[in-house]
Parts: structure tokens; sequence; C-alpha cells
């Protein structure tokens, strides 16, 4: 029998947002990820999210604008190559199973 998707969220303790360097053009795993630790809501005012991925759960990719504003909120600035890297803010749930 599948866990409904209540059950589920019920076990997730926290989430892991990195922002995820890969390599345009290239369908290799990616060369870098950085930690961030931004609460969501300042994120939201930065990510224009998918109509039902209010908490920023999927991968999404970022422009220079968005990745300039995210530098704003960290400690360990990025220094962004856009010519060679695509920059993508991506979302781990770490569960309780």
């Amino acid at each position: 029998m599948r866990e409904s998707k209540k059950s589920v969220n019920y076990k997730l303790l926290r989430v892991e947002r990195t922002i995820a360097v890969y390599k345009k053009n290239e369908h290799e795993p990616p060369v870098n990820e950085i930690d961030i630790n931004i609460p969501l809501e300042p994120l939201q005012t930065i990510i224009h999210s998918n109509v039902d991925d209010t908490s920023l759960f999927d991968g999404y990719l970022l422009n220079q604008i968005q990745l300039s504003q995210i530098n704003k909120l960290i400690n360990n600035k990025i220094d962004a190559d856009f010519e060679s890297y695509d920059y993508i803010l991506e979302c781990t749930g770490i569960y309780d199973w």
C-alpha cells in the first residue's frame, strides 16, 4: 500500500538547498554543489516558481539577476561564469525513515 503524500511530508525533517553548477552542454554530474542556508520566504521573492511548487522543491535554472540576489544572502559568494556553466537551485528532503 502506498503511503499518502501527507504521511511522507510528516516524515520530512528538513529541506536542504544547494546551487548545483553544471558545465554547459554536457550531461555530466555537477562540477560543484554549493550549500545555501536561505529561508524559503526570501527565495520565493527571487525565484518565480511553478504554480504547484510554492515550496521550491523543483530544480530552477538561475539567471544572473537571481544568482546576484542569492549572493547577497549567503556568506560563500558564488563567482559565476554564465558563459561556461549553468546554475541550478536544487532541493533535497531529509526524511526520518
